[in-house]
């Protein structure tokens, strides 16, 4: 069994300290033998100690420290981390074959801490591949200690800059050299915009791209849900997010959405706001916040049956079930699926008439499409009709 103990000098080592908060602290490692081994140690094995072990820290800041050689009841060995979660992983080899292994994930804090490690067999690890919002990549298992192939390049729209060890994008993995001794997820890097993806063409999200602009535009935030980005691709999802579903769902008025939340509003379907894109998105949120609240005259508990709820909430057939960007488009949104939906382009999606958005006239209307003409109109926000999802990327 390992033992590490964790302490922080920089913290002054009191209760009052907190983790992650910068400084070093000292972690003391030592191996114990432990019970039940003889159920997977190898044949000719009697105890941890015929075996080396090998002790690697990796601290919050992803510098890397080893020893090698260590032995079970081997005086401690102690090293100097960053303050925050590092990881510690003792692996127990018997010449050069791994015959012992264990990992742990722990928090670098003020004061003393002493936890367990119980080595095991070596086991086989899951590697998931976060394609960042590219196309979906197959997670794969393999051996411990073992390397593992490059996978194919996702596709984006965008240059693909290689796989990464972690969310930040900071280190990138070596396929030739970096071995798999955890489950671990692998993050796609995307650089630039390369125009790769045509109108026509399947989407990250397995939709159809049905605006591709080389200028990007702008994907308005919405606060506390996500920040503002720049976009240069639409995908309209696969299916419909649902069918037969009234604009506020189960409220039981059509009211106004006040427009000092930021919704779009417009009242004539010439007016500038008519065809905005990149304002979907957060429309959706919206919509969804109001009516998560009881309004007077409107709704007297939390209403989640919104067209926006159920554009928001869609996930497309796997393997693309991952994404969750999805929104109700704005009426200009909507404006440019209609013009990409023609034999030029591609056809029978969507095949249904009418389409909410998510742009409202005033307190009873909210604008759809007519897709048998490309019509925009005004229509009661209690009537039923279908929701299509989009995503900006």
């Amino acid at each position: 069994m390992a033992f590490f103990a964790c302490s922080n000098p920089a913290d002054g080592g009191g209760a009052g300290g907190s983790s992650g908060s910068g400084g070093t602290g000292t972690i003391s490692i030592s191996i114990g033998d432990i019970a039940g081994k003889s159920a997977w140690m190898p044949t000719g094995v009697n105890d941890l100690n015929d075996l080396d072990h090998t002790v690697t820290v990796v601290d919050s800041s992803g510098s890397r420290q080893e020893r090698t050689g260590v032995k079970v009841d081997s005086p401690p060995i102690s090293f100097t981390v960053a303050s925050g979660t590092c990881t510690i992983t003792v692996e127990g080899y018997l010449g050069t074959e791994l015959k012992a292994y264990a990992s742990v994930r722990t928090t670098v804090s003020p004061g003393l801490n002493s936890i367990p490690i119980t080595m095991g067999p070596p086991g086989t690890y899951t590697v998931t591949f976060n394609s960042m919002g590219g196309t979906p990549v197959s997670s794969i298992s393999v051996a411990h200690g073992t390397t593992i192939g490059e996978p194919a390049n996702p596709q984006k729209g965008y240059v693909f800059e290689g796989w990464f060890k972690e969310a930040g994008l900071i280190n990138e993995w070596n396929f030739t050299s970096d071995t798999i001794t955890a489950d671990t997820t692998l993050y796609a890097k995307w650089g630039s915009f390369d125009g790769s993806l045509a109108v026509g063409d399947t989407g990250p999200g397995g939709g159809k791209i049905f605006h591709v602009d080389t200028t990007p535009f702008t994907v308005e935030g919405y606060t506390g849900s996500f920040d503002s980005y720049t976009a240069h691709y639409l995908e309209v999802a696969p299916e419909n997010a649902n069918t037969g579903v009234a604009w506020r769902g189960s409220a039981t008025a059509d009211v106004q959405i006040p427009t000092a939340t930021g919704i779009t509003t417009f009242t004539v379907a010439t007016d500038p706001p008519a065809d905005m894109i990149g304002n979907g998105r957060k429309d959706t949120q919206i919509i969804i916040a109001f009516y998560a609240s009881p309004v007077t005259g409107s709704h007297t508990t939390a209403v989640t049956d919104t067209a926006a709820n159920y554009a928001a909430n869609y996930r497309a057939p796997s393997p693309n079930n991952t994404l969750d960007d999805w929104f109700l488009p704005s009426s200009g949104e909507l404006n440019l699926l209609y013009q990409s939906t023609s034999p030029t382009n591609y056809s029978g999606m969507p095949t249904e008439n009418v389409l909410w958005s998510s742009s409202q006239d005033d307190d009873s209307y909210v604008w759809v499409h007519y897709f048998l003409s490309g019509t925009r109109y005004e229509y009661s926000k209690h009537n039923t009709t279908t929701v299509r999802a989009v995503r900006a990327f």
